[in-house]
């Protein structure tokens, strides 16, 4: 979530981020993983990272005799909320591509890098906390 604000340097407008969720599922909807940060919940006000069900693979929880649905996290881990620094979209999407194998869009196959990198050191330079 975003808010369009008055620009400090000049420009017209700035964008600032108010919060954010970049979310990973796997194929049949299930949470991977998910970087998050929603300054407005009292309780967890900094950015963290959700480990999600589908981390554990669907074959081991058919083994146990689990759902697909089920939890096989370990309960301590399953609600955690292990913080983070800000995390940058940018850099959400070179780990899914160089990381997890995720195809870039076949436009940019060959300058995604550059994208994300030119994108990436915008948002560096303008952002308005560190953490």
């Amino acid at each position: 979530m975003y808010e369009i604000v008055q620009d400090r340097r000049g420009a017209p407008v700035d964008v600032h981020t108010v919060q954010y969720s970049y979310d990973v599922d796997d194929e049949t909807g299930r949470s991977v993983f998910g970087y998050h940060w929603h300054p407005a919940i009292s309780n967890r006000p900094y950015p963290h990272l959700h480990i999600g069900h589908a981390t554990v693979d669907l074959d081991i929880l058919h083994e146990a005799g689990r759902s697909d649905n089920a939890n096989g996290l370990r309960a301590e881990i399953a609600d955690v909320h292990f913080p983070t620094g800000r995390i940058s979209l940018e850099s959400v999407l070179r780990m899914l591509v160089t990381d997890l194998g995720v195809d870039p869009l076949q436009e940019h196959a060959s300058d995604w890098q550059a994208i994300l990198a030119e994108t990436e050191h915008a948002f560096q330079a303008r952002q308005s906390w560190h953490h």
